[in-house]
């Protein structure tokens, strides 16, 4: 497997193989006495060579011969499942599925064997037992069977193959056979004389003889029950009716684990169903006689406190017995005032008929379902008949409200008190929605001094459930506080210092916040007393309408400066035309301002002198006027901000020029002062900024106290034009004004092609140009000109292009600048 240079050879299996080496020092080798060697060794397994391992069991697959005998099957089908194994480890796949072909080979083989052994004993049966030597032969030939056995086998076989559905598969056939039939019978001999024993005194109708029987036997069975007797009678019934020939012991304990089940079924089904505590004793002296294969029996036991429960609701001979029982069980909405009529309805209480009850104990389901289905339903019906009575004793208790209500001179103390009975016995629950009336519910708002107000509505609305009261109620609370004054409330109309009055709202609120018209035709008197002003009296200027009145002050801040985070102290007086006090108490306004409106603007601009193109940054402030020693003086409105539509002007004054531009702008205020920017377009002189508001609630207009003059922008463009056979220049800025460009010797450029063609010889020319087409013009005031007629650069042209129109285009260098104009050539002569 390892040879001594560590090459490692795989068999077919796996190996252990145990390395040893010798060491010897090289350093202190005299430590190290002669014939002491340090002997390391260590114990390793090589793994079996997977090809190799699947192809040895794969042929001792193949090689193996039958199973010739039942015995070998174990045998065989370790074998084959090994090889599986050993096949699924091979890592190539090729190799692999033909490794599997050749082992199905071999399954088919072996399959057919058992198939056929199978067959040869249920043909032989299905001839008939005329032939019951053919039977044994086919028998005896695959498994190890006994003569003597040999009415078992058939008694056995006639059980097992004909009554029943055998497996179809090969395996499973004869193993079938082996543990049905040949292993059976060995236990039904042994089990004879206890079976044969118990059937015949079961067959004697003898209960004395029959329990005598299973008491001596009692020791071969489990969950045998000899104390109950409608099981016992039910085991000797049931164990008479049997073949007396061949009964195995486990056939007798299916037979009493059945009976056990079913008649434990019969008596918990019936004690659930009608609560009975007599079934339910007997259940629990049944359960643990039920074998687990029919019954959870933890689940069902757990059951036996919750129907306990239910047992003590229904058993209830008085109504304590009754509240204690329903408080045990976690019933809902249980009221001590309806406790006679839960009694009298729970005692008549029975869900389930005879029909229903047969049908539970016969149900498929398991019986720990059965029973919590049961327990749902009385749940169900016992909380539905409180409720019931909660919902009959509510609407009782509804209708006494309602009679009492519609008398001609209701008792408001008794109204009263069946409300705080409603209290008491709510909340219910009312189509699965739990209902409840709280008298000291925040949200009802219930005060015993608005009782006539709810009287009135509990007749009117014709209550008939605790919404209908509650809406009552409502319905009241708003009716008196609309009758019912609140409070005064003052607010301040706004106000300028251009105003010689300030006006005060008052507005008189009843309990709703919405307008109290009982001082209605009434006149309100005040004394004012305002932040920083001696107190003063304000007249009335209207009588109180729709819960309003005016006061009216003269302003202390006329022709004053802003005023802010004023407040205002109204002591007011209302009385009636007979003179009544009907109101007398201070009002003090939220904090105010005594603004003032803009009676002019101040213009300012960010410059004197623009060019055409710059950007005019017009700023505007806004003002009012103020009365001081000096006189009138401007002050900034700075209470102000906000957007404002405004329109910028700039114009002539003196209309000579004719000179005008509006603009149109937003205006963003910012305490007062805001500004816009706008294009400075034409060129002019002694120019006007003006500005005007006339969109707000105030008009505001000014204008700038200096002018303003634009100047031509830069140079932006070249225009040129024939004048008397020469080429005038004129040098524009971007808004196609002449420009004060003013230079000497500017070199220009000229070129020539024909016209709507490609390049015709590009040629330079001058001023007066020359043949290589440059020249130097003089500008002033933006113009200039370029002398073409007779100069070389015309001569060219007529020359290349006699009797053609060509395109002369114009190039000042310096500025980068051209424009290009039409030439018709003169035809040659």
């Amino acid at each position: 497997v390892i040879d001594t240079d560590g090459n490692v050879t795989r068999s077919a299996q796996d190996e252990t193989v145990t390395l040893t080496a010798s060491l010897t020092l090289k350093k202190d080798i005299q430590t190290q006495v002669e014939g002491d060697p340090r002997v390391w060794s260590a114990t390793v397994t090589v793994k079996a060579d997977p090809v190799k391992k699947a192809e040895k069991l794969v042929k001792a697959v193949e090689d193996f011969t039958g199973p010739e005998r039942y015995a070998q099957v174990s045998e065989f089908e370790t074998l084959f499942e090994d090889a599986l194994k050993a096949v699924e480890e091979v890592p190539n796949g090729l190799e692999r599925s033909e490794l599997k072909k050749r082992l199905n080979i071999k399954r088919g083989k072996v399959d057919d064997i058992y198939n056929k052994r199978f067959e040869a004993v249920y043909d032989a049966l299905d001839l008939g037992f005329d032939s019951v030597l053919e039977f044994f032969d086919a028998l005896q030939a695959f498994w190890d069977v006994e003569r003597g056995y040999l009415d078992i086998y058939v008694y056995l076989a006639e059980k097992q193959l004909l009554d029943v559905v055998p497996p179809s598969d090969g395996l499973e056939r004869v193993n079938y056979i082996q543990e049905k039939i040949v292993e059976k019978a060995i236990d039904l001999e042994n089990d004879r004389d206890v079976t044969q024993a118990i059937i015949k005194a079961a067959k004697t109708k003898d209960l004395t003889e029959f329990k005598k029987a299973l008491v001596e036997y009692a020791g071969y069975f489990e969950r045998l029950n000899l104390e109950d007797q409608e099981i016992l009678k039910a085991y000797m019934t049931t164990i008479a009716e049997i073949d007396l020939r061949l009964v195995l012991i486990e056939d007798l304990q299916k037979i009493i684990d059945v009976i056990n089940a079913l008649k434990f079924a019969e008596s918990i089904v019936l004690g659930f169903a009608r609560l009975d505590p007599d079934r339910l004793s007997v259940s629990k002296s049944r359960l643990p006689y039920v074998s687990d294969e029919y019954v959870d029996k933890d689940a069902v036991a757990g059951l036996f406190d919750d129907v306990d429960l239910l047992v003590d609701v229904k058993a209830a001979n008085n109504e304590e017995q009754l509240y204690a029982a329903l408080q045990a069980a976690d019933f809902d909405y249980v009221y001590v005032e309806n406790l006679k009529e839960y009694l009298k309805r729970l005692k008549d209480l029975s869900p389930f008929d005879e029909d229903s009850i047969n049908g539970l104990a016969k149900a498929d389901d398991p019986i720990a379902e059965v029973l919590e289905e049961i327990l749902s339903i009385w749940t169900e019906e016992i909380q539905g008949t409180v409720n019931g009575v909660n919902q009959d004793c509510v609407a009782s208790i509804v209708a006494d409200i309602v009679e009492e209500s519609k008398k001609a001179e209701p008792d408001a103390d008794l109204v009263e008190g069946l409300l705080q009975k409603l209290d008491a016995v709510t909340p219910i629950l009312e189509y699965g929605i739990e209902v409840d009336f709280d008298l000291e519910d925040e949200e009802l708002d219930f005060h015993r001094d608005r009782m006539p107000y709810y009287i009135y509505w509990f007749s009117e609305f014709e209550c008939a459930s605790i919404q209908d009261i509650k809406w009552a109620i409502e319905f009241g609370n708003d009716d008196y506080r609309w009758d019912t004054f609140d409070k005064l409330v003052v607010e301040v109309r706004p106000t300028y210092v251009q105003y010689s009055q300030i006006w005060f709202k008052l507005k008189a609120l009843n309990k709703n916040g919405k307008s109290y018209w009982g001082f209605d035709g009434s006149s309100p008197s005040a004394v004012v007393e305002i932040t920083g002003c001696d107190p003063m009296k304000a007249v009335s200027s209207y009588e109180f309408s729709g819960g309003t009145a005016w006061l009216v002050l003269d302003n202390p801040f006329y022709g004053k400066e802003i005023a802010e985070d004023l407040v205002a102290d109204l002591t007011i007086e209302v009385k009636d035309d007979d003179g009544k006090v009907l109101y007398k108490g201070t009002v003090t306004t939220d904090p105010f301002t005594v603004d003032a409106y803009p009676t002019g603007v101040k213009i300012t601009t960010d410059a004197l002198e623009y060019k055409t193109g710059d950007t005019v940054k017009v700023s505007v402030e806004l003002l009012y006027s103020v009365w001081t020693n000096s006189g009138w003086e401007d002050r900034t409105v700075y209470t102000f901000t906000g957007e404002v539509d405004g329109e910028v002007l700039i114009y002539d004054p003196w209309f000579g020029s004719g000179y005008s531009e509006k603009y149109n702008r937003r205006f963003k205020f910012e305490h007062g002062v805001g500004s816009v920017e706008v294009p400075a377009r034409k060129m002019g002189e002694n120019l006007t900024v003006e500005v005007t508001f006339d969109e707000l609630d105030w008009y505001a207009w000014g204008m700038s106290d200096e002018f303003i003059t634009i100047t031509p922008g830069d140079p932006a463009k070249v225009v040129a034009e024939w004048i008397f056979g020469d080429i005038g220049l004129k040098i524009q800025d971007a808004f196609d004004q002449l420009t004060d460009f003013t230079a000497t010797s500017v070199e220009v450029e000229l070129s020539w092609a024909k016209k709507a063609t490609t390049t015709a010889g590009i040629m330079p020319l001058g001023n007066d140009p020359d043949k290589e087409g440059l020249a130097y013009v003089d500008f002033a005031a933006g113009e200039g000109q370029i002398k073409f007629e007779g100069s070389d650069f015309k001569q060219l042209v007529d020359e290349k292009s006699a009797g053609e129109l060509v395109t002369i285009t114009v190039k000042i260098t310096d500025l980068g600048l051209q424009t290009t104009l039409d030439y018709q050539t003169p035809v040659a002569q």
